[in-house]
């Protein structure tokens, strides 16, 4: 989930369904134990599907949730998944202790609330895992290559928001790290235009609907290395016994 506009029309969710570099695996492996697997798992704020898939890789079966129409409809279909539409907050639809595992990627920022941790008390079993982890592309140099500008200091979103604060829940691994990403042209642009801001601003730029061709030119003409930085943040917390059945 974009961090600074999540209002995804159809043009960034197909630029967002192209390319998302491949840190959910990564940073998976840094939270779930080699041999450690689940039963049902639910990833909130599911998105065209990349951090579903890669939490299939540990579960029998995941149920995938956003918001957003124009993602689900362009989610990678996938033998254990099912994707539903709903609010990152409200389980309702489903079942008293129905999940092992409850994951978000990108997407606590804008759901973490009471409600919210009601309904994982509510929906997980006991002993049930919270993982959430999210990555942060390093555009800053890039953007000042191609001289723009997108202001980004109005955005209240924390990459690092974690259960830090919520008793209910026991902390297992929290941390941060930075990686690099080897990317192409292509992708460095299609990172580019999966943000509402972005878009806009490149859209007035070459004064095209979509920008994606010319902005790829663009970057070889200027020579500009595609190669970029991530910061990762990620954390893995165990539903604590004493409040199992408060929920």
């Amino acid at each position: 989930m974009d961090p600074i506009l999540h209002k995804y029309n159809d043009n960034i969710a197909k630029h967002y369904a192209a390319y998302r570099p491949a840190l959910h695996k990564l940073i998976l492996r840094r939270l779930i134990r080699p041999n450690e697997h689940f039963r049902i798992a639910l990833d909130v704020g599911c998105g065209t599907g990349y951090s579903t898939i890669a939490l299939s890789e540990y579960s029998d079966h995941v149920l995938g949730l956003d918001s957003n129409q124009a993602m689900l409809d362009r989610a990678t279909m996938h033998p254990k998944i099912s994707y539903f539409k709903g609010d990152g907050d409200d389980f309702s639809i489903l079942e008293q202790n129905h999940f092992d595992v409850v994951s978000f990627a990108g997407s606590l920022s804008h759901t973490k609330s009471d409600r919210l941790k009601s309904e994982l008390l509510r929906t997980l079993v006991q002993d049930g895992v919270v993982l959430i982890y999210d990555f942060q592309v390093l555009l800053d140099d890039l953007m000042a290559r191609m001289n723009i500008n997108v202001d980004a200091s109005a955005s209240n979103y924390n990459f690092e928001e974690n259960f830090g604060e919520w008793p209910e829940f026991t902390p297992e691994i929290v941390g941060t790290d930075t990686v690099q990403l080897d990317l192409s042209t292509q992708e460095a642009a299609h990172i580019l235009l999966a943000n509402s801001q972005r878009y806009q601003e490149f859209q007035n730029r070459f004064h095209e609907s979509d920008p994606f061709e010319t902005l790829v030119g663009f970057i070889q003409k200027q020579k500009i290395p595609p190669g970029l930085e991530a910061a990762i943040f990620f954390s893995r917390y165990r539903m604590s016994h004493v409040h199992t059945t408060n929920g």
